[in-house]
């Protein structure tokens, strides 16, 4: 009977303990883990407030992410950025284990780059012939812009402004106009009166002269007036040409003497 006690106690006391051990172990709840925490991070894009037109891809932005314990440069993306205008910066980190993912953006001018357009002009006497002015030219650029002279060409005399005319697109430039000059001025006539050296006195007026005027695509008779042409003595032959469009003024004088009849 004592035998069989102590054997129970011991069963008993083995049970207990092994529950109690069991009741002092840590429980973990399935699937109630908790996720690792990401520190937040900081994307920055650093950009110039404007730069110039140069016919490429302008890339003047910088971009970092930071957080806590670390600091990296990022690779920048760009949209509008080849023409004058604003363009766009961008930047972004995907984040990993510990640090959480952010973005950042940012704006920059491009400026219409300056190009000067100068129109080609002419000036001369008039000769008869047209003449082409000297050539439109265009300052230096990135586009290949050309341009060419309104009006190309001229040939009468007168004068007046030349514009330059350029059919490429500027959009990206500042343009400059200097306006052309073209002038062309009357040529020179030249009247001759000629007259026989004598005649007799007979009485009547005497009209023994001719004239005429030439120049650059002219050469006409003109009307002769006479002074002092019917008694003998000096008479005088005049002539005028007053002048046309291209050609100036111009007079000229002679003699002749009118002697007693034999």
């Amino acid at each position: 009977m004592g035998r069989r006690f102590w054997i129970s106690a011991v069963f008993y006391s083995f049970v207990m303990g092994t529950l109690l051990m069991a009741l002092s172990l840590p429980v973990h709840a399935q699937g109630n883990e908790s996720a690792p925490t990401q520190a937040d991070t900081m994307t920055t894009v650093s950009c110039p407030a404007g730069v110039s037109y140069n016919g490429q891809a302008q890339t003047p932005c910088t971009a970092t992410v930071t957080g806590p314990g670390f600091s990296q440069w990022l690779n920048v993306t760009y949209a509008n950025n080849a023409n004058a205008g604003t363009a766009t910066a961008n930047a972004s980190f995907s984040g990993d284990s510990t640090s959480a993912p952010s973005s950042g953006s940012a704006a920059f001018n491009i400026a219409p780059e300056l190009v000067v357009i100068t129109a080609g002009g002419y000036s001369g006497v008039y000769d008869g012939s047209t003449h082409a002015f000297s050539a439109c030219t265009v300052g230096f650029n990135f586009d290949h812009l050309s341009c060419t002279n309104s009006p190309a060409s001229m040939g009468g005399v007168g004068g007046s402004i030349v514009m330059p005319m350029i059919s490429s697109d500027t959009s990206n430039y500042s343009v400059i106009v200097n306006n052309g000059i073209w002038s062309i001025t009357p040529a020179a006539s030249i009247t001759t009166v000629t007259c026989l050296a004598s005649v007799t006195y007979n009485g009547a007026e005497q009209t023994p002269c001719s004239a005429t005027v030439m120049g650059i695509n002219l050469n006409q008779p003109l009307q002769v007036v006479y002074t002092n042409n019917v008694n003998i003595g000096t008479a005088t032959a005049n002539a005028t040409y007053s002048g046309d469009l291209n050609h100036t003024y111009s007079s000229a004088s002679t003699q002749f003497t009118i002697v007693q009849t034999p």
